[in-house]
C-alpha cells in the first residue's frame, strides 16, 4: 500500500476513534510541527503544542473527496 492510502486508512481510523491510529497519525507529522515550532532560533514548548492542537483540530475537520 502507498503512503498516501496509508494516511487516508490511518485518518479514517482515527476519526472513528481509534486512538493508536490518531497516535500514528500525529507522529507521522511530529518531524514537521517540531520544525516549525522554533521562534527565535530557538524551540519553543508552547508553539509546539499550540500547533499539535491545531493539526488534532485539522485532522478532525479534514474530508477527503473523491475526484471526479
Amino acid at each position: 500500500m502507498g503512503d498516501n492510502l496509508d494516511l487516508r486508512f490511518l485518518h479514517l481510523s482515527a476519526k472513528k476513534g481509534n486512538a493508536g491510529d490518531l497516535d500514528k497519525l500525529m507522529r507521522y507529522f511530529e518531524s514537521y510541527v517540531k520544525k516549525y515550532s522554533h521562534v527565535n532560533g530557538k524551540f519553543d514548548d508552547d508553539a509546539y503544542q499550540e500547533m499539535n492542537i491545531k493539526l488534532w483540530k485539522c485532522l478532525n475537520k479534514f474530508e477527503y473527496k473523491i475526484a471526479s
